[in-house]
């Protein structure tokens, strides 16, 4: 998967997955943890929860039903073509783009992905909201 982003000018590569949001925030902030082992990542995970950070974000996306023979992925400069691209703009509290149904040795997270079908899974969660928190 080629990702590009405005604020970065150089092309980010994946082969697995790519996530953003909560999961990315868990991942990423939990490191200074790493001596814990897996473990870190549930008590980030509580802790976010907890805080409930929602991100806002605008998330465009090209469905298997509407690409054609014509279609080709535009670069960032270049305009979206509504007959091929859906757009979603909201606050989100993650997304994760799977390239393969296996995120981790125990979480199947696209059970219907496939690696050679040239399709990338995504799994979005729109907003969390817990109102025993509040």
């Amino acid at each position: 998967m080629e990702i590009e982003s405005p604020s970065n000018p150089n092309k980010i590569y994946s082969f697995l997955s790519i996530t953003w949001g909560i999961i990315a925030d868990i991942d990423l902030e939990s490191e200074k943890f790493r001596c814990c082992g897996s473990a870190r990542f549930t008590i980030y995970g509580i802790y976010y929860l907890t805080i409930q950070r929602n991100y806002y974000g605008t998330l465009y996306y090209a469905s298997q039903e509407n690409i054609d023979e014509n279609f080709k992925f535009p670069s960032l400069s270049e305009e979206l073509n509504p007959k091929y691209f859906n757009k979603v703009s909201k606050s989100f509290a993650y997304f994760y783009a799977c390239l393969v149904p296996w995120v981790a040795d125990f979480l199947k997270a696209a059970p219907k992905c496939l690696p050679t079908d040239g399709c990338c899974d995504l799994i979005v969660k729109k907003i969390f909201y817990f109102p025993f928190f509040v």
